[in-house]
């Protein structure tokens, strides 16, 4: 069995698995930063399933952008 990769030809299902968890790699982290960068601004962590959807995570940025946080409406809350 033959893999296709780009214009690479990889003749090892071993390899091509390796050559796919080498790229899904930074995915996978950039995924954990933006939970952890979510959750400590207040939101709920499911929000960052908005960045796997192309022109949603456009949408999502500019909201996190220009909302108030709830961290910091805790913050300036009296009762806190």
């Amino acid at each position: 069995m033959v893999w296709y990769f780009a214009d690479y030809h990889i003749n090892s299902p071993i390899l091509a698995l390796a050559l796919l968890a080498l790229c899904a790699l930074p995915v996978l982290l950039s995924i954990v930063a933006v939970v952890r960068i979510v959750q400590r601004a207040g939101f709920s962590g499911w929000w960052t399933l908005l960045i796997l959807v192309p022109v949603v995570n456009l949408a999502a940025l500019w909201y996190f952008a220009f909302v108030e946080w709830p961290v910091t409406r805790q913050k300036r809350s009296p009762w806190s």
